[in-house]
């Protein structure tokens, strides 16, 4: 009976990796620095407060992430990739400022770690400079019953 109770309380309560869920959401707590031609000559420090959708399916996964965002006040990206076994890789497109490149996301037992190297582009598509950011993600419980 005293192993009974934390098996049922365990599978009742229970974690799941993102990297196996068909769909999750959670927050995302992102600093970074933008160093992009005359808007932040020489590096402007930048930070955001993002809500997270991540859907995968088999080994592939797209998220669509959005939120509140200093200096640029909102903030949009939308990640698509592959799962791999304790990490992801994927191409992100940031919509504002607009931006386009890799995103890498790395697993702890609770937590991760997202990293990502995007250029950044004029509205004429020419590129004027990079935009790189760390974001910090815990995983979310999920109860099941």
């Amino acid at each position: 009976m005293k192993k009974l109770i934390p098996l049922i309380a365990g599978f009742l309560l229970g974690f799941s990796n993102p990297a196996t869920a068909k769909e999750l959401s959670y927050n995302e707590k992102n600093i970074g620095v933008c160093m992009a031609g005359d808007w932040c000559e020489g590096g402007f420090p930048g930070a955001s407060y993002l809500r997270v959708k991540t859907k995968t399916k088999g080994k592939t996964f797209s998220e669509f992430q959005y939120g509140v965002a200093f200096p640029t006040i909102l903030t949009a990206k939308a990640v698509t990739g592959v799962n791999l076994d304790k990490s992801r890789i994927g191409m992100a497109l940031r919509l504002y400022p607009l931006s386009f490149g890799p995103q890498f996301e790395f697993y702890g037992k609770k937590k991760s770690l997202t990293m990502s190297l995007e250029m950044c582009h004029g509205y004429t598509m020419k590129p004027v400079g990079v935009l790189f950011t760390i974001g910090f993600r815990k995983e979310p419980k999920v109860i099941r019953l």
